[in-house]
């Protein structure tokens, strides 16, 4: 299977475009092999949204924005069960108790 011609979907998708009559339905893939393909999949898929999400943001668009955040983070959530991870939020948590947060805006100089 040539890879580059298949891109990552949601779990709904499939059905709905089939349903609707949107695409051939040769061009729907149902299931990804194994478990290296899949999480090959979800890493383009990360790369992808994120790219969306500094268009999105690069535009100023609200309601994109919202939208992006909302697709790499299930990118981040699926990436997180597949690679069987403690609860990803919790994490996020102790490390802004810990270490803080990004929201005050410091920088230090790199190099």
């Amino acid at each position: 299977m040539d890879y580059d011609k298949y891109k990552l979907v949601r779990d709904k998708i499939p059905a709905l475009v089939k349903a609707d009559n949107l695409i051939d339905e040769q061009q729907v893939c149902d299931r990804v092999l194994d478990k290296s393909t899949y999480l090959m999949f979800l890493s383009r898929k990360l790369k992808e949204e994120v790219a969306e999400l500094d268009e999105a943001l690069a535009h100023g668009c609200q309601d994109a924005i919202e939208n992006e955040l909302a697709d790499v983070h299930e990118v981040l959530v699926a990436l997180s069960d597949a690679y069987r991870c403690r609860d990803v939020v919790d994490l996020a948590c102790e490390k802004a108790s810990r270490l803080g947060g990004f929201y005050q805006g410091h920088i230090l100089k790199i190099g």
